[in-house]
């Protein structure tokens, strides 16, 4: 789940709908898993690359996408994850989700 959701974000900076969709649903998936399992962004774990990948990814999206809500939710998971705050970045997470899910609204479901 995490490759998906990084390579999807490296591989282009604007994606088509059903990408929206399917990024939305894998954070969304990412971010129970990481509630479930109680999950820690600890220096080394094997999760620390791709997690890290999807805050970058996120802020690319937002830079070409021009969407300051995202944005801000992925400087909000780059604080949590400076902080290894893990409550914090699925708060973020969630916040992104969000935003994703209002991008499909307002550009694909018209």
């Amino acid at each position: 789940m995490l490759a998906f959701v990084s390579m999807t974000a490296r591989a282009e900076a604007v994606l088509s709908c059903e990408e929206v969709d399917q990024m939305g649903e894998a954070l969304t998936a990412l971010g129970i898993a990481m509630d479930d399992e109680n999950a820690e962004i600890g220096v080394g774990s094997e999760e620390e690359d791709a997690l890290r990948q999807v805050v970058e990814g996120l802020a690319t999206i937002a830079g070409a996408e021009g969407d300051e809500d995202l944005a801000n939710a992925s400087l909000a998971m780059a604080e949590a994850w400076d902080n290894r705050d893990r409550d914090a970045y699925t708060d973020a997470l969630a916040e992104a989700v969000a935003k994703l899910a209002v991008i499909s609204v307002n550009e694909c479901e018209q």
